[in-house]
């Protein structure tokens, strides 16, 4: 596999280099450098289209994008980006809050952090049975 790859969409040129191959966790791996010169920034679900394409992958869902920074001036940008052999081991290996933000998991919202907070800091008083008779 080449070092770096390079692929132009919207007069936008997508760099990956340090491409590195996870054979434990079933991904590839690399750094992204994304130069937009007079343009403003491309967006992560067009990013991730386009690398899904440029890496032969079968749905974009596989490439998770993270850590985007933009250079003092505009027009560079630089990501993290990970390419997963199939969905399952996505799911399998990345954390809960970056799958919800590719759309493969949902986050429930239904109790607030505070009252979590205070259930814990009541725990942490009680001994014995009645420490797990309270709900997490």
């Amino acid at each position: 596999m080449a070092l770096v790859k390079t692929k132009n969409i919207d007069d936008v040129i997508i760099r990956a280099k340090k491409i590195k191959k996870n054979k434990l966790l079933l991904r590839r791996q690399m750094v992204i450098d994304v130069i937009h010169p007079g343009k403003d920034c491309i967006t992560k679900a067009k990013l991730q289209d386009a690398l899904g394409e440029m890496f032969e992958c079968k749905d974009s869902k596989q490439v998770v994008l993270y850590g985007t920074r933009h250079a003092y001036g505009g027009g560079r940008s630089t990501c993290m980006c990970l390419i997963y052999e199939t969905i399952a081991a996505a799911k399998q290996f990345e954390p809960k809050f970056r799958l919800a933000r590719v759309g493969l998991a949902t986050v429930d919202h239904s109790t607030n952090r505070k009252s979590y907070k205070e259930r814990r800091h009541k725990r942490k008083k009680l001994k014995g049975i009645k420490k797990y008779s309270i709900k997490m």
